[in-house]
């Protein structure tokens, strides 16, 4: 497996030591199939928060003296999907590359498969990190799931229908973006 690191403040994958061009996220923006994206860095900044903070929950890391009051109900509503479902991912945030359709993606958490949320939902981004883990040689099983996470201290955990097959729509989408740059 190649060695895959993510600069965060620039979003920019690095592969064994060069630039990844490629990632599930710009992918997503060429294609239009990022809707979601509000561009507030606000919004980008709470969200990275929230998910920095669930990740060290889940590790039993997190300072709760430190949390801005602003993502408090946001990290209740994870902290009750914890309790409610029961789940323990056995992975949070693994940057990793497709050697095969040259892009990067870091999937939130997975066993099972979960992009975690505090706006709208992607069902092509699941498939996308589903097309990751199969790349990578982890097992990819036929369940996905979208958690939206709330202010109001609650959650949606929804499950996507044919991961497989947003991973084919999203496969799709890189091929036709790529296409359309080699024809400038």
């Amino acid at each position: 497996m190649p060695d895959v690191s993510l600069i965060q403040d620039t979003h920019q994958y690095i592969v064994d030591g060069k630039p990844c061009q490629s990632s599930v996220t710009k992918e997503l923006k060429k294609a239009g199939l990022s809707k979601y994206w509000n561009k507030d860095e606000w919004y980008m900044e709470r969200g990275r928060a929230i998910h920095t903070a669930t990740h060290l929950i889940d590790l039993d890391q997190l300072d709760w003296d430190t949390v801005d009051s602003r993502i408090l109900g946001f990290l209740e509503g994870y902290l009750k999907f914890k309790k409610e479902s029961g789940i323990v991912f056995e992975h949070r945030e693994v940057s990793l590359y497709d050697p095969i359709y040259r892009f990067c993606g870091t999937p939130d958490a997975f066993y099972p498969l979960t992009d975690i949320k505090t706006g709208e939902e992607n069902e092509v981004q699941l498939g996308a990190y589903w097309q990751l883990l199969k790349a990578n040689g982890y097992k990819t099983g036929k369940e996905a799931f979208s958690l939206l996470l709330n202010e109001n201290g609650t959650y949606k955990f929804n499950p996507v229908k044919d991961v497989k097959l947003l991973s084919q729509v999203f496969l799709s989408a890189l091929i036709i973006n790529r296409y359309k740059e080699n024809k400038k």
